[in-house]
């Protein structure tokens, strides 16, 4: 039998006690609020059942608890929300749903729809949030505004609290991930809407010439700005983020995006094989940028070279400053100053060879007058006997100043000597100190030598004969040099007992003398076995 139509208030009242009535067979909890201003009409809580396998007490995860907004309806085909309130939903990191029942004409209801206020409902609420704010700003009138969701956007359930359960928990994957829902929320709503040119500026530029805003768009030199204005572009509607009209003048620094890996090649015939230096092209992202008025900046860590398309037969080139005070592999600086004495002697050809598989080329007949040629050639030797060294040690992490290097120079000349079977026999003079052990005339011993390399040490024995004489206070040993033994990167002067026993295994003498790099100022040490009688 038909009943008399329920007022909408009342039936609002109707819709929110069956609700909660069967929330209570389901093992659901419903909290209502005391003040219904949040957009939401109950907490629902799920109840204390099986916890996850191997969950102790202390990683046992909450269990899952959501938002509901109740609706009712007798005839109508979608629910309608206030914006602000739906607004609410999507913000709120914990799952948000409505749930709307349809009465009959007995005023029971016969069928739920559960909304999922997440994906489509999550774009479409956000993106109206953001053209009201696009036509008013923060005076926008939102709470005269709604929004409508038709029931076929919605997932028809029979109006029991089982299968309300049962639908929150597969759109929330369990009663146990709430963690993991949250998460996945608040990852979208900080990607919602965003498209891939989500952030754009207009800036106003003042610059004096051409080549200096080229050399800006560079990143070569901060360019002077009059304005400023940043824009986000989100659901197709960009709004200014920043505005600096009212700041006044400053500066911008620009750094390109997307450089392009490239290998720079100089080839001269007459003077030996190509050499070849890894690094980055960088172009100026002007529009519209004549090929004439084209520059190619080449980026190497220690150097920049930069190339006028229609200056053809000539560049520039600026080092890094900040890099050269940095320390880096030996084999870096040795390609860097090899570079360098190849481009200070024309003529030669440039290639820029790009990762795509373009080439740029250029043939160079002047060198730039500040390449000092017979500078980078002493350099790059220094730097390759350096290499020749450490090839000998084997792979190796060691990374050094300029300045350093140039500094370590003896040290490896000597190193270099040893591993060559080049470094003539000597004699090596020490005073005798009071606890120095007494030698005897004649000694097989292992000669080894210490001298830093940037943070670490390298270490090499070489096998010695030597001949003792005490003049006074000072000892001198006379010493044939034989073959180099071993030769190790070390990384602290209190590994050096290390690297003695395990020359002794390996040559089986034990008798040692172990001197030290001049920059270390530590005195040499002996260690005679057997005893001198």
């Amino acid at each position: 039998m038909a009943c008399e139509p329920l007022d909408n208030l009342a039936l609002g009242a109707a819709g929110e006690r069956h609700f909660d009535a069967i929330c209570i067979p389901a093992k659901l909890i419903s909290h209502a609020p005391d003040m219904d201003l949040m957009g939401w009409d109950r907490i629902v809580e799920w109840q204390a059942g099986a916890p996850p396998l191997l969950s102790s007490f202390d990683q046992r995860p909450p269990l899952l608890s959501c938002y509901v907004q109740i609706k009712s309806t007798y005839h109508a085909n979608a629910i309608r929300l206030s914006l602000p309130n739906a607004g609410r939903l999507v913000n709120e990191p914990k799952p948000a749903f409505v749930y709307a029942l349809r009465y009959n004409a007995e005023n029971a209801p016969e069928t739920a729809y559960l909304f999922h206020i997440f994906d489509e409902a999550f774009d479409r609420i956000l993106a109206r949030l953001r053209a009201e704010f696009e036509l008013h700003g923060n005076d926008a009138p939102l709470n005269h505004k709604t929004i409508d969701f038709n029931f076929s956007d919605a997932q028809e359930l029979a109006p029991t609290g089982e299968a309300f359960r049962l639908a929150v928990e597969k759109a929330t994957s369990g009663a146990y991930a709430l963690h993991t829902y949250v998460a996945r929320k608040l990852k979208a709503l900080q990607e919602a809407g965003y498209g891939p040119d989500a952030h754009t500026g207009k800036v106003t530029i003042n610059a004096n010439s051409h080549d200096e805003l080229i050399e800006g768009f560079l990143g070569l030199r901060p360019l002077s700005v009059s304005s400023f204005k940043y824009f986000e572009t989100r659901y197709g509607i960009a709004l200014p983020v920043v505005d600096m009209h009212k700041v006044g003048d400053g500066q911008m620094t620009i750094t390109p995006s997307n450089p392009k890996a490239s290998q720079l090649i100089v080839d001269s015939p007459q003077s030996g094989p190509p050499i070849v230096v890894g690094g980055e092209i960088r172009a100026p992202g002007l529009p519209d940028l004549a090929l004439d008025e084209m520059w190619f900046l080449f980026r190497h860590t220690l150097f920049d070279l930069i190339f006028k398309h229609q200056d053809k037969g000539s560049f520039t080139i600026k080092d890094t400053t900040v890099e050269w005070k940095k320390a880096h592999h030996p084999h870096l600086w040795r390609d860097y100053h090899r570079l360098m004495y190849r481009l200070a002697n024309p003529p030669f050809s440039i290639r820029l060879l790009i990762e795509e598989g373009e080439l740029i080329e250029y043939t160079i007949a002047e060198p730039p007058p500040a390449l000092k040629g017979d500078q980078h050639r002493y350099a790059a030797e220094v730097a390759d006997r350096l290499c020749e060294v450490l090839q000998q040690v084997g792979p190796n992490d060691i990374v050094i100043p300029w300045q350093e290097l140039e500094t370590s120079r003896p040290d490896v000349h000597q190193c270099l000597g040893f591993i060559r079977g080049t470094c003539p026999s000597g004699g090596v003079n020490f005073e005798a100190l009071p606890d120095a052990p007494t030698l005897p005339g004649s000694i097989d011993f292992n000669f080894i030598h210490v001298f830093p390399l940037g943070e670490k040490f390298v270490a090499y024995a070489i096998s010695s004969t030597g001949k003792v004489k005490r003049i006074g206070a000072t000892t001198k040993i006379d010493i044939v040099y034989g073959p180099l033994r071993e030769i190790r990167v070390l990384a602290a002067l209190d590994d050096v007992r290390t690297f003695e026993q395990r020359v002794e295994a390996k040559t089986k003498c034990g008798c040692m003398i172990t001197s030290y790099s001049k920059r270390l100022a530590q005195p040499p040490t002996f260690i005679i076995d057997p005893p001198a009688d």
